[in-house]
């Protein structure tokens, strides 16, 4: 299989939390063939994503949030479209995993490091606002083919 094969699918979940599961063993099947490395960073950020929408966007229960993931040998790419409130990107690109204390429990942080590990797991990031609609893209390569700094 060439690099250039691809194979995609969708899945359009409810605005809810307890409907994550149901993405998460979605994206699990569709990533069984990948390395372990890749299928963690990209379920991770996706959960991440997903529950930032649901928490953040102000959609309520009747809302709900497409997943695209198309998996390939290098890599993969999951593309979210939401209907939330639009989200601004310097939030995302600004956002850093916390450097912790593992001594000092005030430099350890309760909530708000979503936005880092994201950033964090994908290798690219890609954001627009198509009328009522963000697209949020993230792009995750092999470990082997990784850039990070």
């Amino acid at each position: 299989m060439g690099s250039s094969r691809q194979r995609v699918a969708e899945m359009t979940i409810r605005s809810r939390l307890e409907d994550v599961p149901l993405l998460v063993m979605w994206m699990e099947e569709r990533l069984a063939s990948s390395a372990e490395e890749l299928r963690e960073r990209v379920i991770m950020a996706a959960v991440e994503a997903v529950h930032n929408v649901i928490r953040h966007g102000g959609l309520g229960e009747l809302g709900s949030i497409t997943a695209q993931l198309a998996v390939r040998q290098s890599g993969a790419r999951l593309d979210l479209d939401d209907d939330a409130t639009p989200f601004p990107l310097d939030l995302l690109l600004s956002a850093e995993l916390p450097n912790p204390d593992p001594q000092d429990p005030s430099t350890w942080a309760e909530s708000g490091i979503g936005l880092g590990m994201i950033r964090a797991a994908a290798d690219a990031i890609g954001y627009r606002r198509e009328g009522q609609h963000n697209k949020l893209t993230l792009e995750f390569l092999p470990r082997d083919e990784r850039v990070v700094p």
